[in-house]
């Protein structure tokens, strides 16, 4: 179909004739039209409907040329058409709301086409991901199509051996095999050329063979709960790992070429056999995560911890569930406080109790956990413990912990199997840089009180902060990780700052993080005439700022963990910023 073209008239409101009679009755103020100019009109549109020019002006003088748009027939006069060249009419024209209408409607169609191809490409990576848990397998399943990248086996405990055709997997990123019967790993995982992440928590693993890790391309090793006595050598050759789980294992040492791993950032060997910790752990540059609790080296003391006030369980009344954690379940209960006396009812009050599973965990022993949790003593930045839990039903410990208003939230989530050991936070969050600042000095505050005990939190995320959504207070908990390393007058300079200074490096990412997620704020309450000048020096207060946080990103995350700033260093730097 032939383009349509533009169209004028020049007789009355009602009426436009033809090609002659615009040219014979142009109104030469508005356009000039040559002997030779064309200007056709179908018999379709030989009658202007509808007049709904931008300017307001229902109505067309006499010789007005005009456009009318090619999507709602309604017209437009030229000389208000600032975007056309009056004297080159283009042969397709569309009035401004009829082009936002196609935009929208383009924008519709794109979003809607790349959703469906997104949901093409995740159907596709679906059909890649093999989990049969729990289905009472003891021979590796024959029927897996060789582009898999993600298996898990977990839970078949009759599982104990591997087929020589892993290595036919060639795009297997992710194996895990946890409660299954492997006593031995297996070497054939070796064979995967592309496999990242492994797991075998709870296998009742003895032993690992020297060829048996995929060592240059493993991230993310899980060995949790298992009776390991050591590592092979061919560890240290993994230099991408950055996770290593062994928690709960019988390890009394690592291997010294584990070193070279200069890439691991979590490590968990709380519960094993260690006489000592491996000082070269201390020189690790990325190292930021540590859990040591339950060893020999890391007795946990019973002397000086704060007393906890007893609270039985027949005093609590569950009302329901807040969550689950690896080392227990978390809900929220009513606390009728009574007199040892006649029964009375001394004080309520609504509280969150954690009852432990008492298994080892991820991260260590609860027990420990416990332990670290008491001995933080109060802080108003931590979430600590006001009693202990007495005369559970079955035998189970527990703690009594403050009940956090509704008005607090996870400040991140957990990392992903993509980001491995950093926090995920949500899709286009943003802070104001006031809030930045009340969360970092908050954290820094509580990291200083626990290092001044001699404690390690060993899991400074933000996905293990509460943060209000108001004022941006910050409650800092989940004592999981932690342990008591101890500052008397036996522990070196070495022990007692390198601990600190590991834990330095978590909270140089977290700084990373929230700057990262500032957003500028601007005046609401001034003038307008004043609110450009109040904003621009907010904006170079602002800077400054984020310039001085950057550096103290800088000074935490040092190659050199010897030159790290202490928290206390860290926690007066950032008492002195403020906006």
């Amino acid at each position: 179909m032939p383009p349509r073209k533009r169209k004028a008239a020049d007789s009355d409101d009602d009426d436009f004739g033809s090609e002659s009679s615009f040219n014979s009755g142009a109104n030469s103020a508005d356009v000039a039209l040559a002997d030779d100019d064309e200007v056709e009109v179908s018999d379709a549109d030989s009658e202007v409907s509808i007049i709904n020019c931008r300017c307001g002006n229902f109505e067309h003088p006499d010789g007005e040329l005009m456009l009318c748009c090619d999507d709602c027939d309604e017209w437009s006069h030229v000389k208000c058409v600032t975007e056309v060249d009056r004297d080159a009419l283009p042969d397709e024209w569309r009035c401004p709301p009829c082009v936002l209408r196609r935009q929208k409607s383009d924008e519709r169609k794109r979003i809607a086409e790349e959703k469906a191809e997104a949901a093409k490409r995740r159907k596709i990576e679906e059909a890649r991901k093999i989990d049969r848990r729990n289905a009472n397998l003891s021979v590796f399943p024959t029927d897996l199509a060789l582009n898999i990248t993600f298996l898990d086996l977990s839970s078949n405990p009759l599982l104990n051996a591997l087929p020589a055709a892993m290595s036919s997997l060639k795009d297997l990123k992710t194996a895990f095999f946890s409660d299954c019967g492997f006593r031995t790993f297996p070497r054939e995982l070796a064979g995967c050329p592309s496999l990242e992440m492994i797991a075998f928590r709870g296998n009742k693993m003895t032993s690992i063979p020297e060829d048996a890790l995929p060592t240059s391309t493993l991230r993310w090793l899980i060995l949790t709960n298992n009776e390991i006595t050591a590592l092979p050598k061919s560890i240290g050759s993994c230099t991408r790992l950055q996770k290593c789980g062994l928690a709960g294992n019988r390890l009394t040492a690592l291997p010294i070429e584990m070193a070279q791993c200069k890439k691991l950032a979590l490590l968990r060997i709380s519960a094993n056999q260690f006489p000592e910790f491996p000082a070269w752990l201390f020189d690790l540059p990325e190292l930021a995560f540590v859990g040591f609790a339950g060893n020999p080296a890391a007795p946990t003391p019973t002397h000086n911890l704060p007393l906890l006030q007893e609270i039985p369980f027949h005093d609590l009344t569950i009302q329901k569930n807040l969550g689950e954690g690896a080392s227990g379940f978390i809900s929220q209960a009513f606390w009728a406080k009574k007199s040892a006396e006649d029964g009375s009812i001394l004080e309520t009050k609504n509280i969150a109790l954690k009852v432990f599973k008492g298994a080892v965990t991820s991260d260590g022993l609860p027990s420990d956990e416990m332990a670290a949790c008491i001995a933080a003593g109060s802080h108003p930045h931590l979430n600590t413990a006001i009693g202990f839990l007495s005369h559970h039903p079955q035998n189970a410990s527990g703690l009594i912990l403050p009940l956090i208003p509704a008005t607090y939230k996870n400040l991140a989530n957990p990392p992903s199997f993509e980001t491995c050991t950093r926090d995920v936070y949500a899709p286009n969050v943003t802070f104001p840089l006031k809030k930045v600042l009340a969360i970092l000095k908050g954290v820094a505050s509580a990291a200083a009180h626990l290092h001044s005990l001699g404690i390690s939190h060993g899991d400074l995320y933000a996905h293990n902060i509460l943060v209000d959504k108001s004022s941006g207070f910050p409650i800092f908990g989940d004592f999981g990780a932690a342990f008591i390393y101890g500052r008397d007058e036996t522990r070196s300079q070495q022990w007692t700052e390198g601990w600190e200074k590991i834990e330095v490096l978590a909270f140089g990412h977290l700084v990373e993080d929230l700057v990262g997620l500032v957003v500028q704020e601007t005046s609401t309450e001034k003038k307008e005439e004043d609110a450009a000048a109040s904003n621009a020096a907010i904006e170079d207060s602002s800077s400054a700022i984020v310039a001085k946080l950057n550096e103290l990103h800088r000074k935490c995350t040092l190659v050199s963990v010897k030159e790290r700033p202490l928290f206390q260093d860290i926690s007066r730097i950032l008492y002195g910023l403020n906006v």
